[in-house]
C-alpha cells in the first residue's frame, strides 16, 4: 500500500476516527509488508497487540480441562450407603407404626374407673356437721376482728381529714 494512504490511515487511527475496516487494512499492511520509518512505532504497537491477543486466547483444550475439573466424579456405591438407606427406611417404618398406635389408642373409648375426689373422713354426718360449724365460727370471729380494725382505721381517717381542713 502506498505510504501516503498508510499515513492517512495511521492519523485517523490515532485520532480514533477510523472504521474497523480501515483499522484492519492498516494492520495487514503494517504487519505483512514493508513499513515506512515514520510508522515503525505504530507497527510495533500493533505487533504487541497481536502478541497479547494470541497469548490470552484460550483454546479448546483449556475448555475441556476446566469442564473435567468442574464435573463431579461418578458416584461410587458402597456398602456404607446401602446401610444408610436401610436405616432411613427402618426409621420411617417405626415412625409410621408409632403414629398408627397413637391414633388407635386415642380413638378407643377410655374404660377407667371414676374415682371420687372427695373422701368422707367422718362416718357420722352429725359429727361432720359440728366440725364444719366450728370451723365457720372461727372464720367468722376472725372476720369480725378484722372489721373492728377497719372501723378504727375509718375513724383515724375521719380525724385526719378534720385536722387537715383546720390548717
Amino acid at each position: 500500500m502506498e505510504s501516503h494512504i498508510l499515513n492517512q490511515l495511521a492519523e485517523k487511527f490515532w485520532e480514533g476516527k477510523s472504521t474497523e475496516q480501515e483499522e484492519q487494512q492498516l494492520k495487514e499492511s503494517l504487519l505483512q509488508g514493508p513499513v515506512p520509518p515514520e510508522l515503525n512505532s505504530l507497527a510495533e504497537y500493533l505487533q504487541s497487540l497481536e502478541a497479547y491477543r494470541s497469548a490470552t486466547t484460550l483454546d479448546q483444550e483449556f475448555d475441556a480441562q476446566m469442564l473435567a475439573k468442574i464435573q463431579p466424579p461418578a458416584p461410587v456405591r458402597s456398602l456404607k450407603s446401602g446401610w444408610a438407606m436401610l436405616t432411613k427406611i427402618a426409621a420411617g417404618i417405626v415412625l409410621l407404626l408409632g403414629m398408627a398406635w397413637g391414633i388407635q389408642t386415642m380413638t378407643q373409648p377410655q374404660e377407667e374407673e371414676i374415682v371420687s375426689e372427695f373422701v368422707d373422713t367422718f362416718e357420722d354426718s352429725e359429727i361432720a356437721y359440728q366440725e364444719v360449724k366450728k370451723a365457720l365460727l372461727i372464720v367468722s370471729a376472725n372476720m369480725n376482728e378484722g372489721l373492728e380494725h377497719a372501723e378504727l382505721l375509718g375513724e383515724f381517717h375521719k380525724v385526719k381529714s378534720e385536722v387537715e381542713n383546720k390548717k
